[in-house]
């Protein structure tokens, strides 16, 4: 049978079709549906080589690792996906099994998961590390591996795939982490819905509130509110989320158990990839000891701890503001100080707890009498001030008469003593009024300054008065400060000098002298140390200028004593300069440095030393007279005569004081008193110098009672140091 080509045959058919068909219907009929078919059955194949090209191209793009073995374990087919990972083609792999391709041990598993799915029909998934021979990088794959059946439903072999899940493992490790950091956050953490439903609550929400997760999911947090968070902030805090915004500020919230707390919360939307809100988020820090701390701090930088008063800081606040008040108002308003008489003194006496308590009862007494509107605040250790505002509108009385009213009130209720841990002290006070406004320009500082002023003068007064502020008190205060200052540099340019006065004893020989200060103003010319030396003994300049005179004192007498001289020297030692610490040690290393002998150098002490801290001063004087320094009491008779501390104190030296001497002998009184003296001295075995002798009568009566020590005009008058020295040393010449 002849066959021709396809091609062939339709050219023929196309060239006889005509005569055929018209001679030939019948055949005509049978060739046409031969062709037909033909035609269908070569798109059919187009078509199916087409799928299998599509097919062929989907399976070699695909991302993902596939391959079919047979029953054996033979390579049937792979993509080139599968080729990268043994570092060839695809076609490579075809024909080859897992031990040609990866070590043995790795074969044997793989085989056995490939057994173990042909026999039981069931797919396998797991994850394995694959390493890529093109470039040694390593991907974790979720592999899957399925039985293959042909289209009768016999098996064919294990079809595998694996899917590169390494960028979703770092994926959920990152969100494991944070989900963890989450979770352990020290700081409360809720996400709600859209609707304010709660979806989720950290660890530290449910330590800080007290709430369970399943008793808050799916509520609202309203229900934390306490009610004490302003309006205000919810209203700005929804504006900003509804802006789509961040919110920052704080809530008052209350626990389960019904304790209120404050929180600090940041709240803010959770947006999705594409821009759209889905949740809130809140991240919230309990703040209630902060705040509560920050409240302690501003209440002590504006409260005193101990009587729980306002304190000089508030005080000074208030007064500034009401002197703006009284000025525009044209009114005048008043500040009273007060300061308890002789408190330090009992103070040391009965202890620092007994003070404290007798404070808060000041405290308290004073509040009881201060009216509304009025501030009482304490100023410092024992002084408190009450601020008046003006109160003429109503009261018939000025504010001068209001505050002169006060004052007396005060004295009068701290006429009843004031009882503390079974004690029961009774005070005076002395009081400082001052009015103001007065100049346009003064400040708040101005005021309590001269308010200040007048409380010094009601306390040199005696103490237990009232002084209102008079502007020569504050001329006054003024000239003292400008000599402070003037005194202070004058310490610096060697404008003071020391002058020496004689000490004789009963046969008119000179036995020692005392070292008085002077100071040579370079436009005043001498000024008396009556007017300098009360104005340093309100600082701290007292001290320097003792210390100048010790150094100078000290020096002097080193210098005669090279010399072969014995110089003894007195110098008056101040109260604030013996206390300061150290001063010890200081004294030790300056006769040491000087060479000067301790025994030369005699310290003159007020009665008033002994007054305070009796055993401070005690331990003190010991220590100073374990040097070799001699003691002696200036002025004795005129402060704390009190003959115990002679037995306490390593005194050596009693100094009769010039008012006692300068009516003798004709004064039977100062008679009396200086014959007791010398008395009391001697039976102390104490020496004895008197003050101020300028007659002769002076002199035999206090020679014809005692072995006294005489200092005054009679024998000499104070001369600078070098000329005194010039002489003296003229007199007893080096031996």
């Amino acid at each position: 049978m002849l066959t021709l080509p396809w091609e062939t045959a339709r050219a023929v058919l196309t060239t006889i079709s005509i005569p055929v068909l018209l001679i030939f219907p019948l055949a005509t009929a049978a060739i046409g549906l031969i062709f037909t078919n033909r035609m269908r059955r070569e798109t059919l194949e187009r078509s199916v080589e087409h799928e299998r090209q599509l097919l062929k191209s989907l399976f070699e793009s695909i991302p993902d690792l596939i391959w079919l073995k047979d029953k054996s374990g033979v390579y049937m087919a792979c993509n080139p996906r599968m080729g990268e990972l043994v570092g060839g083609r695809a076609e490579d792999i075809i024909g080859k099994t897992d031990y040609d391709i990866a070590p043995t041990s790795l074969a044997d598993e793989f085989r056995r998961i490939d057994n173990q799915v042909m026999s039981t029909g069931i797919p396998d998934t797991r994850e394995e590390l694959a390493t890529f021979a093109v470039d040694g990088h390593q991907e974790l794959l979720e592999t899957t591996k399925m039985p293959m059946f042909d289209i009768d439903g016999n098996l064919i072999g294990v079809l595998g795939m694996g899917h590169d899940i390494s960028a979703r493992k770092r994926t959920e490790e990152q969100l494991r982490h944070l989900v963890q950091a989450v979770e352990q956050s020290t700081e409360n953490i809720i996400i709600t819905d859209l609707n304010c439903a709660i979806e989720y609550v950290n660890e530290a929400f449910v330590k800080a509130t007290g709430y369970l997760r399943d008793e808050v999911v799916g509520k609202n947090p309203r229900l934390l509110q306490s009610g004490n968070t302003p309006p205000e902030t919810f209203a700005m805090l929804w504006a900003a989320l509804k802006r789509g915004e961040t919110w920052k500020g704080e809530l008052h919230n209350r626990r389960r158990n019904g304790e209120e707390f404050i929180e600090s919360a940041i709240i803010s939307p959770i947006r999705q990839p594409d821009g759209q809100i889905t949740h809130y988020l809140a991240v919230k820090q309990d703040i209630t000891r902060q705040k509560a701390a920050q409240a302690r701090i501003e209440h002590l930088a504006h409260y005193d701890e101990l009587t729980g008063l306002p304190n000089r800081a508030l005080l000074t606040e208030r007064l500034h503001t009401l002197l703006s008040l009284s000025r525009k108002q044209r009114h005048q308003s008043a500040l009273i100080i007060v300061d308890l008489d002789h408190f330090k003194t009992v103070n040391e006496a009965l202890g620092i707890t007994f003070g404290d308590a007798i404070l808060q009862m000041t405290a308290a007494r004073l509040q009881a009498l201060v009216s509304e509107g009025a501030t009482l605040a304490r100023l410092s250790a024992d002084e408190f001030a009450i601020l008046l505002p003006d109160i003429s509108p109503h009261r018939a009385e000025t504010t001068s008469q209001h505050a002169e009213v006060m004052a007396e009130t005060i004295h009068s209720a701290f006429r009843n003593p004031l009882e503390a841990k079974g004690e029961a002290v009774t005070f005076s006070v002395s009081l400082g009024i001052c009015l103001f406004p007065e100049p346009e320009q003064e400040s708040a500082s101005d005021v309590l300054r001269r308010a200040d002023t007048a409380l010094h003068r009601a306390k040199a007064a005696g103490g237990n008065q009232t002084a209102i502020f008079e502007t020569a008190m504050g001329e006054q205060a003024k000239a003292r400060y400008a000599m402070e200052n003037e005194l202070r540099n004058g310490l610096g340019n060697n404008e003071l000098m020391i002058h020496l006065q004689s000490q004789v004893d009963r046969l008119g020989r000179v036995v020692g002298a005392e070292a008085l200060l002077r100071w040579n103003h370079p436009q005043r010319g001498l000024i008396p140390p009556s007017l300098f030396i009360p104005v340093a003994e309100q600082s701290d300049l007292i001290v320097e200028l003792g210390s100048w005179v010790l150094e100078e004192v000290c020096a002097t007498i080193a210098k005669e004593q090279l010399a072969g001289r014995s110089l003894k020297v007195a110098v008056n030692l101040s109260p604030r300069q013996f206390r300061k610490a150290g001063f010890v040690s200081w004294l030790q290393q300056l006769l040491a440095s000087t060479g000067a002998d301790p025994g030369h150098l005699t310290l003159e002490v007020t009665e008033g030393l002994m007054i305070d801290n009796m055993d401070m001063v005690v331990g003190k004087m010991h220590e100073i007279a374990a040097l070799g320094v001699r003691f002696s009491v200036d002025d004795f008779g005129t402060g704390y005569s009190s003959l115990s501390y002679l037995k306490r104190l390593p005194i050596r030296e009693l100094k009769i004081d010039k008012s006692f001497v300068q009516d003798l002998p004709g004064d039977s009184d100062d008679a009396a008193l200086v014959e007791t003296i010398i008395a009391i001295a001697r039976h102390l075995n104490l020496a004895v110098v008197a003050e101020g002798v300028e007659t002769e009568a002076q002199a035999d009566f206090l020679n014809a009672r005692g072995n006294v020590i005489h200092q005054g005009f009679l024998f000499a008058r104070p001369r600078p140091a070098d000329q005194w020295l010039q002489g003296w040393r003229e007199d007893y010449p080096v031996r």
